[in-house]
Parts: structure tokens; sequence; C-alpha cells
């Protein structure tokens, strides 16, 4: 799984994921306005979209799969307690607080 890793290693982290059919790239312009104000900006391209690997059987792609490739992504990278923010589409944000 490609993903994009920018701004201090030690800054709070902003988990940027995209829906369909976008991919990381969406957040090119949010990416440095956050890392100016203090934030590490992850931002993966989920498996299929952006620069990450397409597998051509269509029987692959589950939500099951995403979410376990997604979830190993957060523990490889150690996250834990991060905000959540999606894009899908051009029309629907959501943006999830830990509490």
């Amino acid at each position: 799984m490609h993903y994009v890793d920018e701004g201090p290693k030690d800054g709070p982290v902003m988990l940027l994921l995209h829906g369909m059919p976008t991919w990381s790239y969406l957040y090119r312009d949010m990416i440095p306005i956050l890392i100016d104000a203090g934030y590490r900006c992850i931002a993966p391209d989920h498996i299929g979209f952006g620069k990450s690997d397409k597998p051509s059987d269509i029987h692959w792609y589950t939500i099951a799969r995403h979410t376990e490739i997604l979830s190993s992504l957060i523990v490889d990278l150690d996250l834990s307690n991060v905000p959540l923010f999606v894009r899908i589409g051009v029309d629907l944000q959501v943006s999830l607080r830990p509490r």
C-alpha cells in the first residue's frame, strides 16, 4: 500500500482517507497547510487506487480486505488516537476526532 507520510514525526497525526474514485493526491493542497500547523499527515492510497497495487481479480476487492490492509498500516505505523478525515467523492466530507 502506497502512502504519503509528511510533517513532523513527533507532531499530532492527521489520517487523511479518500473515497472512490480518488486517491491521496486529493489532499495535495491540504497537506502543506496541516504541516504548517504542526501536523504529521498520513494519506494512504487504498489498494486499487493511486500509486498502490491494482490486483486484477475483481473478487479481491472487498470491504473486509480494505479494512484489514488499512488496519495493518495503522498498526505498522503505531498510530493511536488520531483524528480521521475522509473525503468521499466531491460532495461529502467527514471528520472524526477520537474522544
